[in-house]
């Protein structure tokens, strides 16, 4: 791990019980949130789900949401604050010797910005990045249960989303350091004009100054356009991504509603693939002797006895052979 990353991470450690609210909040919300889609799931399939569990999953997601945002916000600027004290102290400890070649515009840019920043990876990054994982193991495990398809066919595409953000890793550092200079700069630029607003009025400099500061706004803007057109497209191939397992998974469902005897299951024997829909019929005389019968046939019945008439002689020849072919083809039944 980068030590700046693990440092900013250490900064949790003097706020654990906020820590482990956010984290508790946020989970909370994606279960909730999961339980929804089962609930309504099993309503539609079964019917024997009452609505109420989806309206209490629906308000337990709601309340979830607005904890989750509350205490993460709250940790957040907890911890900003405690960084910010931190930056003040360590420029009064190196002033005035290492601040000679450093403006003032730009210390406040560093003290400010760069730190209110931070508030992203304290209120929106580091609880939902664990979240993340702990969902997406539950999730490969029920999918896993429910038809062995679906983490198959989900999971590659889940560990190409975790990788998206390296894809464009060079292109990321690239524009954050030059919006990161832009800004600075700019910052100071106008720090130096509040400052100097005398001397740039006494000079008749205010024409000059404004064409300066225009053009440090437009480097700002070319700066940020980069840098959300890179962060647009990665917004896109992980939202390409999402949908390409959503499909899949919906597919893999298809399969499995519309014919759930041959939908194709990795673990499924090879008897069981080669006779998908037999019933078993018992024999008459035995219980223990079955034979197998396909759905939809026409069970076997022998052919009716009949009696010759008292006072009269026997069956002919050929009323007796007829039954001896009819009894011929009489399917075996055989042991199971």
């Amino acid at each position: 791990m980068n030590p700046s990353i693990r440092w900013l991470a250490g900064a949790v450690g003097g706020h654990r019980t906020a820590f482990l609210s956010t984290l508790a909040a946020n989970l909370t919300s994606q279960l909730a949130l999961w339980g929804i889609a089962l609930s309504c799931a099993w309503l539609v399939g079964h019917g024997s789900l009452t609505a109420g569990v989806p309206a209490a999953l629906v308000l337990l997601a709601t309340a979830a949401a607005w904890w989750e945002s509350y205490v993460a916000h709250d940790l957040a600027y907890l911890v900003l604050a405690r960084l910010r004290g931190q930056a003040y102290e360590a420029i009064a400890r190196i002033a005035p010797a290492r601040l000679l070649g450093r403006r003032s515009g730009d210390l406040s840019a560093v003290v400010l910005s760069d730190i209110e920043t931070l508030e992203w990876l304290f209120a929106h990054t580091l609880a939902q990045l664990i979240t993340s994982f702990v969902v997406l193991t539950a999730g490969t495990v029920a999918a896993f249960l429910i038809n062995p398809w679906l983490p198959l066919v989900t999971l590659p595409l889940a560990c190409l989303v975790l990788t998206v953000p390296l894809w464009l890793r060079r292109f990321s550092s690239r524009h954050g350091s030059a919006m990161r200079a832009a800004t600075a700069d700019l910052h100071a630029d106008v720090v130096d004009t509040v400052q100097g607003l005398r001397e740039i009025l006494a000079f008749g400099a205010v024409d000059r100054r404004r064409a300066l500061l225009a053009d440090k706004t437009r480097r700002l803007a070319r700066a940020q356009t980069a840098n959300a057109a890179r962060g647009g497209l990665e917004a896109a191939l992980t939202d390409v991504l999402l949908s390409t397992a959503a499909a899949a998974s919906l597919a893999v469902v298809a399969l499995t509603v519309s014919s759930p005897a041959d939908a194709p299951s990795p673990w499924s024997s090879r008897r069981a693939r080669s006779h998908p829909q037999r019933r078993w019929r018992c024999c008459s005389r035995s219980t223990a002797r079955c034979a197998p019968q396909p759905t939809g046939s026409t069970p076997w019945s022998p052919p009716p006895r009949t009696s010759p008439p008292r006072g009269r002689p026997g069956p002919s020849l050929a009323t007796w052979s007829s039954r001896t072919s009819a009894s011929a083809t009489r399917p075996k039944a055989p042991r199971c």
